[in-house]
């Protein structure tokens, strides 16, 4: 009986020990695969990372751009300037900043009692800025591709010699 309960202890420590070294193999896969995970985790973070921060640049360059093409705008405000020569200085300053590409739109029109009105800041309007119109500047440019877009816009009312702004909100984006 003692031999039995000896040779019962012995192939019990012998299980134990073998499910043991099976237990550790197993973690130790375990461990291995969740370090590979994080090592992609951490690859993906720093992936998402430098896109963000290369979008941020984007933003920052278009916020730039969005509102040099607006005061080129209003450097055009004033009575006689015709519609596409508005159009045409939002234009130019897209292009210089490189988004011109990106901007599909009118750059602005009058505003009234219907929307939009005359005169329209489009390529061949022959519409001219009169003293007392009241007009929008909408300078934008969008980049599906490329997963930015933005147009800024405010108002004005011609005067005689030039232009008062009507809208005072911040344009900044972030």
């Amino acid at each position: 009986m003692k031999k039995w309960i000896i040779l019962f202890l012995s192939a019990t420590l012998m299980l134990s020990a073998c499910g043991k070294s099976e237990e550790k193999a197993s973690l130790e896969k375990s461990v291995d695969k969740l370090e590979k995970e994080n090592k992609s985790l951490k690859a993906q973070k720093k992936k998402l990372t430098k896109q963000k921060d290369d979008l941020k640049d984007q933003q920052d360059k278009l916020q730039k751009a969005l509102m040099d093409a607006l005061a080129a705008g209003e450097a055009m405000l004033k009575p006689g300037v015709k519609g596409r020569e508005v159009h045409g200085a939002i234009i130019d300053e897209l292009r210089i900043e490189g988004f011109a590409d990106g901007f599909g739109h009118h750059a602005g029109h009058g505003l009234g009692l219907s929307h939009p009105e005359a005169p329209y800041f489009v390529p061949n309007s022959d519409e001219e800025l009169r003293m007392g119109d009241v007009v929008t500047l909408e300078p934008g440019s969008y980049s599906v591709d490329k997963g930015y877009g933005a147009r800024i816009e405010h108002n004005y009312l011609i005067t005689e010699y030039g232009y008062e702004q009507l809208s005072h909100h911040l344009l900044p984006f972030a």
